[in-house]
């Protein structure tokens, strides 16, 4: 793991005759790729901190209540909710909670299909990124097909730059993904890894945390759909049982690493919490196996060798209800574009969603040690 220094905002205390916040900058070490979202993290917990230094003042601020059931017009909270904040933010503030107001208005609004761009593969060819023939259907809130739509051309553009011809000077970054939301409206996130040019990864962890953060607010929307178009998540239009086996790395001295790999199996004989993990460690690579279900579903892995693909895709089809796996089929070949990473990785954690996309949350997880 590589390190790089950062010139972190901190605060330092009150100014004991002005009372004014004072701050230091230190030199810090943080994880490489990580800059950009570390600096912003210092700089916001200094802040924070600042406000003991301040006379706090009351202000008013509009909060959302529910939808007018005639007119499907949001409804604000009466009386309006009281707050204290630093002098001088008032506005700041109150802009802040008019702008969540209208974010979880939104759930007034019908809701709309709408067609999203998604990834699919790379042309060998022309190296260029080629979307999906049929592209996925996801309903929306009236008012925001625009801003969606633009989330997830900008992802395809994202995971299109692994189809870069010159793709020698790539590496492999983890960013947040949102999947789903939980009851309470905060966001279900996973993470996974993307290859993109070296040159620019800070750039793409800030645009993914970025678009993270807009998505997460979506949760805050009773009935929105934000998941993401991840072929190793949940489907959107799909409502079948899955299992989601999420594996990390074994290094050799016997630790585990911190991303995730994960692998989702349709319709699984497994549903309640198992004892033992279902699926063996594996050598991960670039020989990419398809396992072809009776309904078209896919269990997708990636392996080091043609051999060891299909070693994970005998297993997997064991914890496969039978029913689907009668006139299956599988195929096995090399990826084209950057190679991934070859590790060793073995299952720490397995979670069940019983009906797919319309569990908010799994039934169950059940993690291994």
């Amino acid at each position: 793991m590589e390190f790089s220094n950062i010139n972190a905002k901190c605060f330092e205390g009150c100014n004991p005759q002005t009372k004014a916040p004072q701050f230091v900058y230190k030199n810090i070490q943080v994880i490489k790729g990580t800059e950009s979202q570390e600096t912003l993290n210092f700089e916001q917990i200094a802040n924070a901190a600042a406000l003991e230094c301040y006379q706090l003042v009351e202000i008013e601020v509009k909060t959302f209540a529910s939808c007018d059931p005639e007119t499907h017009k949001p409804v604000a909270l009466q009386p309006p909710k009281k707050i204290k904040v630093a002098p001088g933010t008032e506005q700041q503030v109150i802009a802040t909670f008019e702008k969540l107001f209208d974010i979880e208005a939104q759930q007034c609004n019908p809701l709309i299909e709408i067609e999203i761009k998604t990834f699919d593969s790379c042309d060998p060819k022309t190296h260029k990124p080629v979307a999906l023939k049929e592209p996925k259907k996801i309903k929306v809130p009236a008012g925001m097909e625009s801003e969606i739509k633009s989330i997830f051309e900008k992802l395809f553009d994202i995971e299109g730059l692994q189809c870069n011809k010159d793709n020698s000077d790539f590496v492999e970054i983890s960013v947040p993904t949102i999947i789903g939301c939980n009851e309470d409206k905060t966001p279900i996130i996973r993470y996974r890894t993307i290859h993109c040019p070296k040159k620019l990864e800070a750039w793409l962890i800030h645009e993914m945390n970025s678009l993270a953060s807009i998505q997460s607010s979506l949760c805050l929307m009773d009935n929105a759909v934000v998941a993401l178009p991840e072929r190793y998540q949940l489907s959107p239009e799909g409502h079948i049982p899955q299992l989601i086996c999420l594996f990390v790395e074994k290094r050799e001295d016997g630790t585990l690493g911190k991303d995730y790999y994960p692998v989702t199996i349709p319709h699984p004989t497994i549903i309640t919490a198992p004892t033992t993990a279902p699926l063996n460690g594996y050598q991960k690579g670039s020989w990419e196996g398809i396992l072809t279900l009776k309904d078209n579903t896919k269990v997708f892995i990636n392996a080091f060798s043609k051999e060891e693909a299909e070693k994970v895709i005998n297993q997997a089809k064991t914890i496969i209800d039978p029913k689907y796996t009668e006139g299956s089929f599988y195929k096995v070949g090399q990826r084209k574009g950057q190679p991934l990473k070859e590790i060793n990785v073995q299952l720490v954690r397995v979670d069940y969603y019983p009906e797919g996309t319309k569990d908010k949350k799994p039934k169950w997880v059940k993690f291994f040690k």
